[in-house]
C-alpha cells in the first residue's frame, strides 16, 4: 500500500477502467440525445429501438448477480471465519509483545 493505505493491484486498475467506461457511455448517450434534440432533421433512430438497451439491461442484471454473490460470500466468510483462533502478528514476526508501537494521534 502507498502512504494513503491504497493497494495498487489489478482490482484498483479494473475499478478505474469501470469508471472510465461508464463515463464514456454516459457522454455518448448524452451526446446522442443532444444531437437528436438540436437537429431533428437528421431523424436519428431512437435509443430505445437499438439493441444497446437490451445489452445494457443484461449487463445490469449480471452486475446485480455479481454484487449479490459477493455479498453472500462476505456473509459466509464472516460467519464461518469466527472459529479461527486470534493471533498476534508481533509474536509471529518475533517482536516482543510488550513493546508499544507508535500510535498516530486522532485527527482533530
Amino acid at each position: 500500500p502507498d502512504g494513503l493505505g491504497v493497494a495498487h493491484d489489478g482490482c484498483a486498475l479494473f475499478n478505474g477502467l469501470q469508471h472510465v467506461c461508464g463515463f464514456a457511455g454516459l457522454v455518448y448517450l448524452a451526446g446522442w440525445w443532444v444531437v437528436d434534440k438540436l437537429f431533428p432533421a437528421l431523424e436519428l433512430e431512437d435509443l430505445h429501438n437499438r439493441p444497446a438497451v437490451i445489452y445494457s439491461m443484461g449487463a445490469l442484471l449480471l452486475g446485480a448477480q455479481f454484487i449479490s454473490m459477493g455479498f453472500l460470500a462476505e456473509l459466509f466468510t464472516a460467519y464461518y471465519g469466527r472459529n479461527v483462533a486470534a493471533f498476534s502478528i508481533k509474536s509471529r514476526v518475533g517482536l516482543p509483545t510488550t513493546q508499544m508501537s507508535k500510535t498516530i494521534p486522532p485527527a482533530a
